[in-house]
């Protein structure tokens, strides 16, 4: 008895049906990134908006600055920089940076500074200090760091910008005097790094 011959429209099926899915897929993912991607945008836009200064009318986003620099974990660390201008004016300017380690671990901060280097504005991006302690350096927990707004690398001088337990200015939290040095180390190298580059985002891109 002859052996009925293979059909090829089973597999020619499969082929179409496996290259349809793929590009489903592949139309899938791309509509996914590029979502997370917008989400991601408007949550940095939001933290800007709350440490730069007021007033500003660029886009700080397309006029950020990518850099790195020495003194900051030995230049292996890629920062943004973004300047806030008022009439192609630099009125202050905001960068994340990443702190010494706290008690638990670093923590992430978004600083805005003034045009003439004063610190504006400081927004906890991530910490994970100990609750009711080191936790509280979160202004939704504390305003400990309301007291360090229109300070500036000068203002207190360099030897006292510590906490006072290491001869510093300024009072730790309560508890959690590691999490305040951290914090404290931390704004005053974001002041230096600003202060650092500030030529670099002075003038407005052509």
């Amino acid at each position: 008895m002859n052996a009925r011959p293979r059909s090829w429209r089973a597999p020619l099926a499969v082929l179409i049906v496996s290259l349809f899915s793929g590009a489903v897929l592949k139309v899938v993912d791309g509509y996914t990134a590029a979502r997370a991607g917008m989400a991601a945008e408007q949550h940095l836009l939001r933290d800007l908006r709350q440490v730069l200064p007021p007033g500003y009318d660029n886009d700080v986003l397309k006029e950020a600055v990518q850099f790195t620099d020495p003194d900051y974990f030995g230049g292996r660390e890629k920062l943004a920089i973004y300047p806030a201008r008022r009439a192609g004016v630099l009125i202050g300017a905001a960068l994340a940076i990443t702190s010494a380690p706290g008690y638990n671990a670093p923590l992430r901060l978004m600083i805005g500074v003034e045009a003439e280097g004063r610190l504006h504005a400081v927004r906890v991006l991530e910490q994970h200090e100990t609750a009711g302690l080191g936790a509280n350096v979160d202004p939704r927990h504390s305003d400990w760091l309301a007291r360090f707004s229109g300070r500036s690398l000068s203002d207190p001088p360099p030897e006292r910008w510590s906490v006072r337990p290491d001869g510093g200015e300024f009072d730790a939290l309560s508890g959690a005097t590691i999490t305040s040095r951290a914090v404290t180390n931390a704004l005053h190298q974001g002041l230096a790094l600003y202060a650092a580059h500030r030529d670099e985002i002075a003038s407005p891109p052509r």
